[in-house]
């Protein structure tokens, strides 16, 4: 943790913007990246918001086993986890939002736009091709939505 860190984050926090410096930014990123993906992708798919999303027992089986893939590559890449089961990132979502809830992806999807497939779980699917770490499930995910927003983006601009 560096002054200038800590600067940053006061500057943050005196602008009213919620933050808080710390040492460990690169697992904090893959903490937020695997709740992303327990939910990101499949909501997105599905067109579901939270509430029916996670009344789905398959919905959550597909989502725990995209979360274990990221679990692993994550490790892979020298990340310490806030998370030891695939579940708890799923369970984070879950409490956090409400019923209505809509992840951003969908709500890309819904305006005929692209959405952040290639960051969340592409994210992990490019890191596990590095570490060599297989990711069949987040791969899936990714060709899938990337189908859904072809359709959906040419039909936007071709009517």
């Amino acid at each position: 943790m560096t002054g200038r860190m800590r600067a940053v984050a006061d500057a943050f926090s005196e602008a009213g913007l919620a933050c808080e410096a710390s040492a460990r930014i690169r697992d904090l990123a893959w903490n937020k990246l695997l709740v992303n993906v327990s939910t990101s992708g499949l909501s997105a798919l599905t067109g579901l918001s939270y509430g029916p999303l996670f009344g789905l027992p398959e919905i959550e089986a597909c989502a725990r086993a995209a979360v274990a893939e990221a679990m692993e590559v994550a490790r892979a890449a020298g990340a310490r986890l806030d998370f030891s089961d695939p579940g708890e990132p799923w369970a984070l979502a879950a409490e956090g939002l409400p019923p209505g809830f809509k992840a951003s992806m969908l709500q890309s999807l819904e305006r005929g736009r692209r959405t952040e497939i290639d960051f969340i779980h592409g994210a992990v699917v490019r890191h596990g091709a590095r570490h060599n770490v297989p990711t069949p499930v987040n791969a899936t995910l990714v060709a899938a939505v990337k189908g859904l927003e072809h359709r959906i983006t040419t039909e936007a601009t071709h009517g």
